[in-house]
């Protein structure tokens, strides 16, 4: 159906455009800002009121008239404080101060806060000033930060710490973001086992279902389904299939999507009812990748099972869709500049994700990556050391060491 040898293979590229062009859109909902870390916003977040909403001492100390601590030391009279949160507004008349602390609303009559540290106490509710303050200094006033209707975060901004803090201060509670979508993982193969089982020498445990959960994690899906495995039965992984689509908004499996006798997969996908939009890609590794849709667009990847190859496979087609199905308007491959710690040569004619060890250079000019030496795509030792891969096109190495090469790291760089 899908021809033989890499003439009939999908470029990476292109397989990544197919990919986005038969997703469906990404949905709307308002959650708790509290709950809305790790999101991305689906509408402008505003000023609710000026910020500050009125002038603020930005210190702790006193609250007076600049003329009356122009030449120092000059004593004046304390007639009242003012605490964040409180609304006193007691008048500051010539001659006297107010003590306020960080935060507190500036009095009424006053123009400048003097610190406590150029402060000491003259008896009798009398304070003396040591230095004099400038007109001003010390006061936050009310609408610098923003005017009330300025856009503070705009659409599609990812919600971290500092985003989350800004949407609770002008009370975008709840908040309106982009909903993540729920993914189920099915794993294939008769030879399967769960990791905590003992194993015979004929059998596996089942290190892609968990390997892809924690990816998924990283991508910012934190809650998948895990379908566990399926035996190598059509009916048995259509049926599976199925439950997937029904059950979740994406649907991950791996393993049994290539041309052999046990592939069932594909035969799969089209027995559920689902429309095979490529079957095949011009990567190493990752080549038997197959990407469908079920009903509107709902998107199902099929992986190849090799542990490597399921995370090349993942960290370059179904993170940045899961992303565009999430609301990220930069939602493409992860990259980063590196130089190659050795020479590297690559055959063939596919592009080559060569999986790679990435860490800054201690020079801090950028990242650099150690090639990680497997015997294949299967070579788990090898790919526990593996935090990334180098895309290399063969007709451009060989690549002596410290060339510069892009980078795919497999987790969000800064």
């Amino acid at each position: 159906m899908f021809g033989k040898g890499n003439e009939m293979l999908t470029p990476l590229e292109a397989a990544r455009e197919a990919v986005f062009s038969h997703l469906p859109e990404p949905e709307i909902e308002d959650v708790s800002v509290a709950a809305a870390g790790g999101r991305y916003l689906a509408a402008d977040v505003t000023a609710d009121r000026e910020l500050p909403p009125a002038d603020r001492s930005a210190m702790d100390g006193f609250a007076v008239r600049a003329a009356d601590i122009a030449l120092p030391p000059a004593v004046l009279r304390c007639v009242a404080e003012v605490a964040a949160g409180s609304d006193a507004r007691p008048e500051v008349a010539s001659g006297t101060c107010v003590k306020i602390f960080t935060g507190a609303n500036v009095p009424p009559g006053a123009d400048t806060v003097a610190i406590v540290e150029e402060t000491e106490e003259a008896g009798e509710g009398m304070f003396r000033f040591l230095a004099s303050t400038a007109l001003g200094r010390n006061i936050r006033r009310k609408g610098e930060d923003a005017p009330r209707g300025r856009v503070l975060l705009e659409k599609g901004t990812r919600l971290g710490g500092s985003q989350i803090s800004a949407c609770a201060a002008v009370g975008a509670d709840p908040v309106r973001v982009y909903r993540v979508p729920s993914v189920a993982v099915l794993s294939t193969g008769a030879e399967l086992r769960d990791p905590s089982d003992d194993v015979l020498p004929h059998e596996i445990r089942n290190s892609n279902g968990p390997a892809l959960i924690a990816a998924l994690g990283q991508v910012g899906v934190f809650e998948a389904l895990d379908l566990g495995g399926v035996e190598d039965d059509l009916e048995a992984i259509r049926t599976r299939i199925v439950e997937g689509v029904e059950r979740c908004s994406a649907l991950i499996v791996t393993g049994g999507v290539s041309k052999g006798d046990y592939d069932l997969v594909p035969a799969a996908v089209e027995a559920a009812g689902l429309r095979i939009h490529l079957h095949g890609v011009r990567m190493k590794p990752g080549k038997p990748f197959l990407f469908a849709t079920a009903g509107r667009d709902a998107p199902v990847f099929a992986l190849p099972g090799n542990p490597l190859s399921v995370l090349a496979s993942f960290w370059e087609l179904v993170a940045p869709a899961l992303l565009a199905m999430m609301g990220d308007p930069e939602h493409d491959v992860w990259r980063v500049p590196a130089r190659l710690t050795e020479e590297v040569a690559v055959r063939g004619d596919r592009t080559v994700l060569l999986p790679v060890h990435l860490y800054a250079d201690r020079e801090g000019e950028g990242f650099m990556a150690t090639p990680v030496r497997d015997r294949s795509s299967a070579d788990l030792a090898a790919g526990a050391r593996a935090n990334g891969t180098v895309k290399l096109e063969p007709d451009e190495g060989p690549f002596p060491a410290l060339s510069l090469v892009e980078a795919h790291p497999w987790a969000r760089p800064l």
